[in-house]
């Protein structure tokens, strides 16, 4: 609150800025915040900046997170709980061995020897990851799907045997690694 630029410099409309005040002040319930947006009225504070949005949020792992808005403080005790999972998943991966390659949002890359056993290790892989994610939300059903390729692509598909074995996929035939920006 108090800001007239825009983050790209560009200067605020004032009949907007005013509309912001006027709303703020028609919404406040709050009487002990009245007379701080009355003194702030059209140039801001600090203060009331703070006390508006500077608030905090945990996951139910413990885990806080500072200075959030509205909408993060209502998004983090979903996201930030699989952001949870998803690091103690990668953090015990590493435990027991495994080389990790990257990790993109939800998406887990691992460098495995390819004279493994692959299916054997994408087993123990996943059980690796839904035993993490459960630890974390004990009641809700996890799933997870393991792929193996010997390059990182989006159109990466998991592909069975007739023994319903994980095995290598492939790009289909009138298709190279190239053209899935790999």
């Amino acid at each position: 609150l108090g800001k007239t630029h825009s983050t790209n410099g560009k200067p605020y409309n004032k009949r907007w800025i005013k509309s912001i005040w006027n709303g703020l002040k028609a919404l406040n319930k709050n009487p002990t915040l009245t007379s701080l947006i009355e003194e702030s009225y059209m140039k801001g504070s600090e203060l009331l900046t703070t006390i508006l949005f500077g608030h905090s949020i945990s996951t139910i792992t413990g885990r806080l997170r500072g200075g959030v808005t509205f909408t993060q403080g209502c998004n983090t005790p979903f996201s930030g709980l699989a952001a949870d999972g998803a690091k103690l998943a990668l953090f015990n991966l590493l435990h027991v061995g495994y080389d990790i390659i990257g990790f993109i949002h939800d998406e887990i890359i691992i460098e495995i020897d390819k004279s493994s056993n692959l299916h054997l290790e994408a087993s123990f892989i996943e059980k690796i990851m839904i035993e993490s994610m459960q630890s974390v939300v004990p009641n809700i059903p996890i799933k997870c799907e393991c792929c193996l390729s010997e390059r990182w692509s989006k159109s990466v598909q998991p592909v069975y045997n007739e023994y319903n074995e994980l095995v290598l996929w492939t790009p289909p035939d009138n298709k190279s690694y190239d053209e899935f920006n790999i």
